[in-house]
């Protein structure tokens, strides 16, 4: 039971971590595009790459939540 609490709080983690990191890159990118020219506007900018996001959240959560959730796991194994 340890462990499956160690998994689900490893993933929740690592989502709302590296969710906040990426979310806050992506608007700042979407922010210096003003001073560019021929550049997209902030919000057509943002609807383009959504979907690309969202995939390389999800994929980057799941490797850094099923790394840290193992190396928490090995540690709770040794020190019990």
């Amino acid at each position: 039971m340890k462990y499956l609490l160690i998994f689900i709080a490893s993933y929740g983690a690592t989502f709302f971590v590296v969710g906040s990191i990426i979310e806050a890159r992506l608007h700042d990118l979407a922010e210096h595009l003003r001073y560019r020219e021929r550049a997209p506007t902030k919000a057509q900018y943002l609807r383009e790459v959504r979907a690309s996001v969202q995939r390389s959240k999800f994929e980057a959560c799941a490797w850094l939540g099923t790394l840290l959730a193992l190396v928490v796991s090995l540690l709770v194994w040794v020190l019990s």
